[in-house]
């Protein structure tokens, strides 16, 4: 682990093939890892999928803490106490742990230098997955952090590998664990072969330690949790028209989160991709 920025992966490991891509991206990048936590579903089954890539690579990688279920909350609150501003919170699934840190302790994740997710939409205005799985969870997280920075999916949609890079990855058998995800993403090719094979969780994780691969701007974000919307993040800021929206009547509209708007896709591709070559 040569980085010095201190991340906590809060992970739906185990579904799509994104969020194993990030964990072993952070491991190949040398990323300090000083805890995972587990969300969403079975969470036991995926901290045992956690345990597995970090053995499998070793490296010391293998003694980092895995939580999963309440334990999750309690890792995470832990970790922002220890760490403080040397902390990163990384969160690529679902909200409710974030949430649950929330409830327990409202002020531990303002200890953090930054809760950096993947998830939302905020420039092409639709229901993204890790939003709609708890949009409570996400309400509560965007109405109480200040500390926000948010890789929304009509960002990371612009990051589709593509076939022959996908090739490339599912083809990898080089180290345990790079072999490890490389079959995890053949599986998924074969069983969803009209998926886009897109970098989600990879883009947010890499940004938490190298932010200037997307440019930002600090907007308020409202989630909506009923009726048609259900799930969306509002971006209030969009064209300045928060006024004429009675949704925001009363709302702290000073409350901003950084949204990314663009990233270097190119760039951060070749840097991906390098690692598989």
């Amino acid at each position: 682990m040569e980085n010095t920025k201190k991340l906590l992966i809060d992970t739906d490991i185990g579904d799509a093939p994104d969020d194993s891509l990030s964990l072993y991206m952070a491991m190949r990048m040398g990323f300090s890892l000083v805890g995972v936590t587990t969300v969403f579903g079975d969470t036991k089954k995926r901290a045992e999928e956690v345990k597995k890539l970090l053995c499998a690579y070793g490296r010391g990688y293998e003694s980092v803490p895995v939580a999963d279920g309440d334990g999750a909350a309690d890792l995470i609150i832990e970790s922002c106490k220890k760490y403080g501003k040397d902390l990163t919170v990384v969160a690529i699934g679902p909200f409710t742990n974030i949430a649950n840190v929330i409830k327990k302790d409202p002020n531990t994740l303002a200890l953090a230098a930054e809760v950096v997710i993947m998830g939302g939409a905020y420039y092409r205005q639709y229901a993204d997955w890790n939003v709609t799985c708890d949009p409570e969870s996400a309400a509560i997280m965007f109405d109480s952090l200040t500390n926000l920075n948010c890789i929304g999916a009509d960002v990371t949609h612009l990051l589709d590998i593509g076939k022959e890079n996908a090739d490339i990855i599912t083809g990898y058998r080089g180290d345990a664990c790079g072999t490890l995800v490389a079959k995890e993403l053949d599986a998924w090719v074969k069983q969803n072969p009209d998926d886009l094979r897109v970098l989600h969780d990879p883009l947010a994780v890499y940004c938490a330690v190298h932010p200037d691969i997307c440019t930002a701007e600090r907007v308020h974000v409202a989630v909506i949790t009923e009726g048609f919307g259900r799930g969306m993040t509002l971006n209030a800021d969009a064209y300045s028209k928060a006024y004429m929206n009675p949704a925001f009547n009363g709302r702290d509209l000073s409350r901003k989160a950084k949204v990314a708007k663009a990233v270097d896709a190119r760039g951060f591709m070749d840097l991906f991709m390098e690692l598989f070559r």
